[in-house]
């Protein structure tokens, strides 16, 4: 699907935000109907529909239609950023994001998750370019060279 569909698409909502909707079979098609309060049919035209259900969305806020579509089996998600997405009751249920202890930052949980051999995360306590000259020095750089390719921005030097 790519998005040629209108019920499969997202939409922005009053405050800027978007929902995803997924609502490919007759049944979460019928949710979606119902959530929207419209009643079009789902294979009519799509622009036309299209237009209807992106008017319909830029009527209440995400917020909104969260509490709408959670109550209903539609297909139907808040498109949400980056820094929010641990926060979501799906991932949290799922654990898909893990808090990294030396960072503090969220960062995604291995997947998918099998139940005989379960992945493990070993956080790494090493930052970025934390040994960048160490190891140009093995590879027999000097100091000056090492200076020369951090000035020319082609390694990068990260102080703990």
């Amino acid at each position: 699907m790519d998005s040629g569909a209108p019920f499969y698409d997202t939409y922005e909502t009053m405050d800027g935000k978007y929902m995803a909707v997924g609502s490919l079979e007759p049944q979460f098609y019928a949710r979606l109907m119902e959530g929207l309060q419209l009643d079009i049919p789902q294979f009519s035209d799509f622009e036309s529909s299209k237009l209807v259900i992106k008017t319909q969305f830029l009527s209440k806020t995400q917020e909104e239609w969260v509490r709408v579509f959670s109550k209903l089996d539609a297909c139907v998600s808040p498109v949400v950023e980056m820094a929010e997405a641990h926060k979501d009751p799906h991932n949290v249920s799922r654990g898909s994001f893990l808090q990294n202890p030396h960072t503090g930052k969220w960062e995604a949980a291995p997947a998918p998750k099998l139940s005989r051999t379960p992945g493990t995360v070993a956080f790494n306590s090493t930052m970025p370019g934390e040994h960048t000259i160490e190891i140009l020095k093995e590879f027999g750089y000097s100091e000056e060279e090492c200076n020369g390719l951090i000035k020319e921005g082609v390694v990068e030097v990260t102080n703990k």
